[in-house]
């Protein structure tokens, strides 16, 4: 392998390093921060919450010739 090569190859190595790191550091605070809104309660079908009555369609008029 040259030299110019193996430089390339290091400098891979030690981005796709930092980059683990960091993925597994937030993964550990989202964690955290899902723990703590469960705690609370906030975490309770925030997915499943509507407001209002926006999803309602009209009524449709209907004619018959």
């Amino acid at each position: 392998m040259k030299q110019a090569e193996y430089k390339r190859h290091i400098e891979l190595v030690e981005v796709l390093t930092a980059i683990s790191v960091v993925s597994e550091r937030l993964a550990r605070n989202m964690s955290v921060l899902a723990a703590e809104k469960f705690m609370k309660g906030e975490n309770r079908n925030e997915q499943n919450k509507r407001n209002g009555n926006g999803n309602r369609r009209t009524a449709k008029c209907r004619r018959s010739y």
